[in-house]
C-alpha cells in the first residue's frame, strides 16, 4: 500500500542555478545568473492510473499474504496430528505390552506346572501304555485266527508314539519364549516412537515460535469427523474466496489500469517554470543617461512540451500490458483447475479414510471377541498359545490402523478448510 503514494506522485521539480563567472552586458544591465525552477505533470489521468494500478497489485500481494497465513494454519494443523498419531500408538504399544506381560506371566505358570509334574505324568502315560498293550495282544490274538497272526495296520496313518515325560514343560517354555520376543519387538518399536516424536515437538514449537524444549500436551481423543460442508459449497467458496484465484483476479484488474497507463505514456508530458534572471546595475558617467531599468531583475514563465513522436515504445508497452492481462487470467483458470484437482484427492481421501475407519473398528470387535475365546482356551487347556500371540498382533495392528485413518480423515478435512479459506473467513 505504501507503493501508492509513491505512483501518484508528482515527478520531483528542478532547480537550476546558472552564475556567471564575469557578469554580462546585456540592455537592463549586467547579468550575474540565473535562477530557473520546472515541474513536470504527466497527461491528465496517468496519476489517477498509476495510483489505481499500485492499489490493485497491492491487494494482490495481501491475498498472497493470507494465502500463506492458511498455509501456516494447516501446517500447525497436520503436525499436530502427527502428534497425536505418535502418542495414540505409544499408548497403545504400552497396553499391548502390558497385556503380553500378563500373557507371558500365565505362560511361565504352566512351563512350572509341567516341569513340577513332568515324571507323575510321565509314569502314569507308561502304565497306561503297559495296559494298552495287554488289550492289543488279546485283539492279536482273536484277529491272528484269520490272519495267521499277523499284525493289522491302519493305511496311511503311522502308529502314534506316547508323549515323553517333558513335553508339557518343553511346550510351555517355547510359549514363554515366543512371547517374551515379541514384548522385546514391541518395545523397540515403542523406542523408534519416542525418537520420532522429538523432531515432531521441535516443528510444532517452530511454527508456534516457541522453544524447542516446551512439551506439547496431546489429551484429545479424535473421533470420526464429517466434511466442512457439501462438495457444492466448498467448490463455491474456493472460487470466491481462495487467496490465490483472487489474486489473480487483482492483477487481471491492474493489467486494464495498466493498458490505460500505457495509452496515457503516448500522450506529451507539459512542463511549467519560471526563469529569474538576476542583474547588477550598470555603471554610467554623469553625463550619460543609463537604461530606465537599469539593474532590474527579470522574470520569465516557461512551458515545455515533450514530443512522444517514437510510437513504437508506446505500442509495445500497450501490448505489454495486455499480454500481462491475459496470462493473469489464464494464471486464474490454471489456479482454479489446480484447487480443484486437490479438492478431488483429498474428498478421495476422505471416503477412503471414512471406508477404514468402519472396516478396521468392525475388525477390532470381531478380534477382540476371538481374543477372549482364545484366552480361555488357553487357560482352559494349554492350547493354541501360538495362535492366540498372532491374533493379539493383529489386533494391535488394526488399533493402529484406526488411529491412523481417524488421523487422515482429520487431516484431509484440514486441507479442505485450507481451501475453502475458512481460517480467514467471520462467514462460516
Amino acid at each position: 500500500l505504501e507503493q501508492v503514494p509513491q505512483a501518484g506522485s508528482l515527478p520531483d521539480p528542478q532547480l537550476t542555478l546558472n552564475f556567471l563567472l564575469e557578469p554580462m552586458a546585456r540592455y537592463p544591465g549586467e547579468q550575474v545568473g540565473d535562477i530557473a525552477l520546472m515541474q513536470m505533470f504527466p497527461w491528465f489521468g496517468s496519476l489517477k492510473a498509476a495510483e489505481e494500478e499500485a492499489s490493485l497489485m497491492a491487494k494482490a500481494r495481501f491475498e498472497a499474504f493470507q494465502e500463506a497465513k492458511l498455509n501456516l494454519y494447516d501446517d500447525v494443523r497436520q503436525t499436530w496430528l502427527d502428534l497425536y498419531r505418535i502418542e495414540r500408538d505409544v499408548i497403545l504399544l504400552e497396553e499391548d505390552i502390558k497385556i503380553l506381560r500378563e500373557l507371558e506371566e500365565l505362560a511361565m505358570t504352566r512351563f512350572q506346572i509341567g516341569s513340577t509334574g513332568g515324571s507323575g505324568m510321565g509314569m502314569a502315560k507308561k502304565n497306561s501304555a503297559s495296559g494298552g498293550g495287554s488289550s492289543g495282544s488279546g485283539m492279536g490274538g482273536m484277529q491272528g485266527g484269520k490272519s495267521n497272526g499277523a499284525t493289522l495296520k491302519t493305511p496311511g496313518k503311522p502308529r502314534r508314539q506316547p508323549a515323553g515325560p517333558n513335553t508339557d514343560s518343553t511346550s510351555g517354555m517355547v510359549d514363554v519364549l515366543r512371547v517374551h520376543l515379541q514384548i522385546q519387538e514391541l518395545e523397540n518399536d515403542l523406542q523408534i516412537l519416542e525418537k520420532n516424536r522429538k523432531p515432531l515437538q521441535v516443528g510444532f514449537n517452530r511454527l508456534l515460535n516457541r522453544p524447542d524444549e516446551i512439551r506439547i500436551d496431546i489429551a484429545d481423543n479424535l473421533r470420526e469427523i464429517s466434511l466442512p460442508d457439501s462438495i457444492e459449497t466448498i467448490k463455491d467458496a474456493i472460487r470466491l474466496h481462495h487467496p490465490m484465484i483472487k489474486m489473480y483476479e487483482w492483477e487481471a484488474q491492474a493489467g486494464e489500469s495498466g493498458k490505460t497507463m500505457a495509452k496515457l505514456r503516448g500522450r506529451p508530458t507539459i512542463g511549467l517554470g519560471l526563469n529569474y534572471s538576476i542583474f547588477q546595475p550598470r555603471d554610467v558617467g554623469p553625463d550619460e543617461m543609463g537604461p530606465m531599468d537599469n539593474g532590474k531583475d527579470m522574470i520569465m514563465p516557461m512551458v515545455t512540451i515533450t514530443l512522444p513522436i517514437y510510437r513504437k515504445k508506446n505500442d509495445a508497452m500497450l501490448k505489454q500490458a495486455r499480454h500481462r492481462q491475459a496470462e493473469n487470467l489464464l494464471k486464474k483458470e490454471a489456479a482454479e483447475n489446480e484447487l480443484f484437482s486437490d479438492l478431488e484427492s483429498l474428498i478421495w481421501d476422505y471416503e477412503s479414510a471414512a471406508s477404514r475407519i468402519k472396516l478396521y473398528t468392525s475388525q477390532i470387535e470381531t478380534t477382540r471377541t476371538l481374543m477372549e475365546l482364545l484366552t480361555t482356551a488357553y487357560m482352559v487347556a494349554g492350547s493354541d498359545f501360538e495362535e492366540l500371540l498372532r491374533t493379539q498382533q493383529i489386533l494391535l495392528n488394526y488399533e493402529r490402523s484406526l488411529i491412523r485413518s481417524v488421523t487422515d480423515q482429520h487431516k484431509t478435512v484440514s486441507g479442505i478448510t485450507r481451501l475453502m479459506s475458512r481460517d480467514l473467513r467471520t462467514d462460516h
